[in-house]
């Protein structure tokens, strides 16, 4: 359904997409604006209280559980990312946040900035733990990933450790 407002924004019927979405808030406590760019894969485990924002791009095989929020007007999710139940990411129009690939935010965490691949955040606000091993890769994301998405990966993390 949420494609469909999608579709519906991007040729021009916005009432409709609008519709969708206020339909899809009533019925399901989930808010994703027709503007929302969402890449394929995307989970909402017990979505109840997700607020999407416009203006937020997801990418490919991102899991969100209940009451995450993306607010403002330049947040920028990268591909597998997970993010905990109350996360809130933030973004104003002089101060976009973008999160990287294979990251995983925290319950309650609230990110203000931006974050780079290979991270673990959590806290409030969100501050950069340490990076994620290929071991938490493989449980969190495995079975999405291709035999040449793990070659990348694995000469990423060996060659550009970061501290």
């Amino acid at each position: 359904m949420l494609r469909f407002a999608r579709w519906c924004y991007r040729h021009h019927v916005s009432f409709l997409a609008y519709f969708i979405t206020i339909f899809n808030d009533f019925s399901a406590g989930i808010w994703i604006g027709p503007q929302v760019e969402i890449g394929k894969g995307l989970s909402l485990g017990h979505a109840r209280g997700v607020v999407i924002n416009p203006n937020t791009s997801i990418g490919e095989y991102c899991t969100m559980v209940q009451q995450v929020g993306l607010g403002g007007p330049r947040v920028k999710i990268g591909n597998f990312v997970s993010i905990g139940a109350g996360a809130k990411i933030i973004s104003t129009e002089d101060r976009p946040v973008e999160i990287g690939d294979f990251v995983i935010i925290g319950a309650g965490a609230v990110v203000t900035r931006t974050f780079p691949s290979f991270s673990i955040v959590a806290g409030v606000p969100g501050r950069r733990l340490r990076p994620i091993s290929l071991d938490e890769i493989k449980k969190q994301w495995g079975a999405f990933i291709t035999d040449e998405q793990w070659n990348e990966i694995t000469v990423v993390l060996k060659t550009n450790r970061m501290p």
